[in-house]
């Protein structure tokens, strides 16, 4: 039996029908045998807080083991105001702290994304880059 490699897709909007989580659902249909790739929803994370770390809410304890156990994350993502969407910064929270668990270090990260802008999701993507790198993550070096 061949080896399943689970990947973790987030998507950094919340519209139901955005075109981000239509490309991401186009992901999902394409993907080859021994390749899992799973959509996991980031809006019912509570809002990153440190003061909650003591007894972490359930919902970042699960996020977390997800990231944890997958072989890696495609991010699918938009921009917004030429940054991230505040959903998807709040996920690279949750996953971040404690700082000596973070979920993110040396995990490898795609990102992808779609827009109807002129110019794409670059701005954001490059924001998202530069976050991943400073959480450590393995990222593609370019667009």
């Amino acid at each position: 039996m061949a080896h399943q490699h689970e990947i973790i897709i987030l998507i950094g909007n919340l519209q139901a029908e955005s075109p981000n989580r239509k490309l991401a659902k186009g992901f999902v249909s394409l993907s080859p045998a021994g390749l899992s790739l799973l959509i996991t929803e980031i809006d019912q994370l509570p809002l990153y807080n440190e003061d909650l770390e003591t007894a972490p809410p359930q919902e970042w304890r699960t996020f977390r083991a997800a990231i944890a156990r997958s072989s890696g994350v495609l991010i699918v993502t938009p921009e917004h105001l030429s940054s991230i969407p505040a959903v998807l910064m709040n996920a690279l929270d949750v996953g971040s702290m404690p700082k000596e668990a973070n979920v993110w270090a040396g995990k490898p990260i795609a990102i992808a994304g779609a827009t109807t802008g002129t110019i794409g999701p670059y701005s954001g993507q490059e924001h998202l880059r530069s976050a991943l790198s400073s959480l450590h993550a393995r990222t593609m070096p370019a667009p």
